[in-house]
């Protein structure tokens, strides 16, 4: 069996596929969208969250921090970053959860276990199990093991992806997924180079390998404003679902800043950006 890392399981989602779902948050992503809604998944280990609104400036974490990150200066507490080296024994004796472990271990079996808790509720409202992230093909592994199975469950499938994989790598979980959540951040390369990190070419080369293999694909496309808000990006968007015929829908989803609220508590809070929201709309090819 096969054990993975995760950040969060949901049950009850009405926004990752069709009818009600669990949703599994894998954590580690290759991109690093300056964007990012979940900006814990991105690091491949578990990582320790300080929320400064919930501290109550009590001092309990200050001698079991042998790093001597945490510090209690006039009576309010500080973060020192820059010392911490995730031990996460201050998370122990906090009485308020104002320090926090994200991420932890997990085995596909545990996954399927819970998930089949709402199989009835699946059955009744079309949904499933999705797997999501980070980037769940950056565990391979663990996410082919999970889809394959939920599949011997008899539970419909839907994986979560950027796209940003080998073709090896896809081969290990098309068989299992029934619909391929596929990302499209941006559509000009070096657009895309600047605010993800990685390039475009490989993730569009993919979106067409699982067309060729006839798999069921939704796009999934942030609308940033002032980053991709642009008329030329939507357009080859259109042409993308046009293009494929295995596109059944895309979504054009909406950002929002609750990204902020949890770099605000990891050691990457110094990056941040403050955008306005735009609606959520939606086509249909």
């Amino acid at each position: 069996m096969t054990d993975g890392l995760i950040f969060d399981l949901k049950r009850g989602s009405f926004h990752d596929g069709p009818g009600i779902r669990t949703v599994v948050f894998l954590k580690g992503c290759p991109l690093d969208c300056i964007w990012c809604h979940n900006p814990e998944s991105k690091k491949y280990c578990p990582e320790l969250m300080y929320d400064d609104e919930k501290c109550i400036h009590c001092g309990l974490c200050i001698d079991p921090c042998i790093y001597d990150a945490q510090r209690l200066i006039d009576d309010h507490h500080e973060m020192v970053w820059a010392n911490c080296r995730n031990c996460m024994n201050c998370t122990n004796v906090c009485p308020v959860n104002a320090l926090q472990i994200v991420g932890y271990t997990i085995s596909a079996a545990e996954i399927i276990l819970e998930a089949c808790e709402d199989k009835t509720v699946y059955d009744i409202s079309g949904g499933g199990l999705t797997i999501s992230g980070g980037e769940p093909l950056a565990q391979i592994e663990f996410t082919a093991e999970i889809l394959t199975k939920a599949k011997q469950k008899g539970l419909h499938t839907c994986l979560d992806t950027s796209g940003y994989a080998s073709i090896d790598t896809l081969d290990m979980v098309i068989d299992n997924t029934d619909i391929f959540l596929f990302d499209i951040k941006e559509t000009d390369s070096e657009r895309h180079r600047q605010c993800t990190g990685v390039a475009l070419e490989l993730i569009l080369s993919n979106l067409e390998y699982l067309n060729s293999k006839d798999k069921q694909i939704i796009l999934r496309c942030p609308i940033i404003p002032g980053i991709n808000d642009r008329s030329d990006h939507r357009e080859k968007i259109y042409q993308l679902a046009r293009t494929y015929s295995c596109i059944t829908k895309v979504d054009f989803l909406e950002y929002h800043n609750l990204g902020n609220d949890k770099l605000r508590c990891l050691a990457s809070s110094s990056i941040k950006i403050n955008i306005p929201s735009v609606p959520v709309f939606r086509w249909l090819p």
